[in-house]
């Protein structure tokens, strides 16, 4: 039994997830202001006009965060973000 986090064999590998992701549809107006009010530890993913938004959010998935977080225009029941 290890009794510190020393003594551990993997003591000194340091492994961090990414929390949260915030998908944001490239074509937002004020863009920079929405992006300068978000939380320092959200890693921004840019989704351009013509990129697969599904595969987007496929991608954001595959990184296993806390949280995906979606940034786009929309009506109810449905966004508008990238090609798809």
């Amino acid at each position: 039994m290890h009794t510190s986090f020393a003594d551990r064999p993997d003591a000194g590998v340091l492994s961090f997830a990414v929390r949260e992701i915030l998908l944001v549809d490239a074509a937002l107006p004020d863009l920079d202001t929405l992006l300068r009010l978000r939380r320092r530890d959200v890693e921004v993913r840019m989704v351009e006009s013509g990129a697969d938004g599904l595969a987007a959010i496929e991608a954001a998935y595959a990184a296993r965060p806390a949280a995906v977080h979606v940034l786009a225009h929309g009506e109810p029941g449905r966004s508008g973000w990238g090609a798809t």
